[in-house]
């Protein structure tokens, strides 16, 4: 395929990231994708390295043998645009769409974060918990990542857009305790709610996270149980 400019400089970064290659690499747009990260039903996310700014970053795009369906092309672009809208400190953060590769696929690029899902931390507190393991702050640091998450989900509310699969695996907890949501796939928005949103701004108090004011109507607004315990969420009724 066509390479960048910023592809001759891919090979002098190669040694960074050995440990997270496991096949030749490849190179997409100025990106060098170096591994699957995770496959779903219609996407396929990469762990990719930006020679440009030399990091690593994930990148998805249509699943090999649906990308050249339109209509997964368009669910693809909504997706990264919505996701894209969402600019809040407990939703992963979106970096490039790219409508068009040089085979005329679109992909997007976003933050890569190491950690687990919440779902894996759940099951090691309850397996530290059933063998007497457990510390004290061990529940603290789950009923954060789930405030947080509510968080994440009542600031995309107000702008009117409901993530539609929110659950433990799709809730990420990095290495240094931060909290975001992936994976709005299968998001809808509501027109009315949006042209509210941008009539008023951000008056929700969820725009600034666990500190933000919204700690006071978390009960009210968050609106989701069973992320805590590893069930399946479910609204309010």
């Amino acid at each position: 395929g066509n390479k960048s400019a910023t592809d001759t400089d891919a090979g002098s970064e190669a040694s960074d990231f050995e440990e997270t290659i496991d096949h030749k690499p490849e190179y997409h747009s100025r990106y060098t994708l170096t591994q699957v990260h995770g496959e779903g039903g219609l996407g396929q996310v990469w762990l990719a390295t930006d020679p440009a700014l030399k990091r690593e970053i994930a990148l998805k795009r249509i699943r090999p043998g649906k990308d050249g369906s339109r209509d997964a092309q368009l669910r693809l672009i909504k997706e990264a645009q919505i996701t894209g809208q969402l600019e809040h400190p407990n939703i992963i953060p979106v970096y490039e769409l790219e409508h068009a590769d040089s085979k005329g696929r679109p992909f997007y690029t976003m933050k890569f974060l190491r950690g687990q899902t919440l779902q894996e931390k759940i099951q090691a507190y309850h397996r530290k918990r059933k063998e007497g393991k457990d510390a004290p702050l061990d529940l603290v640091e789950l009923l954060a990542a789930f405030i947080d998450t509510c968080f994440a989900i009542a600031y995309a509310g107000a702008r009117g857009i409901v993530h539609r699969d929110l659950k433990p695996q799709n809730i990420m907890v990095g290495d240094f305790g931060e909290v975001l949501v992936l994976d709005w796939g299968l998001a809808k928005e509501g027109r009315a709610a949006r042209r509210k949103a941008r009539r008023t701004g951000d008056r929700t108090g969820f725009g600034a996270g666990r500190d933000g004011d919204a700690s006071r109507r978390r009960d009210r607004d968050a609106g989701l149980h069973g992320a805590g315990t590893g069930g399946r969420p479910q609204r309010e009724r």
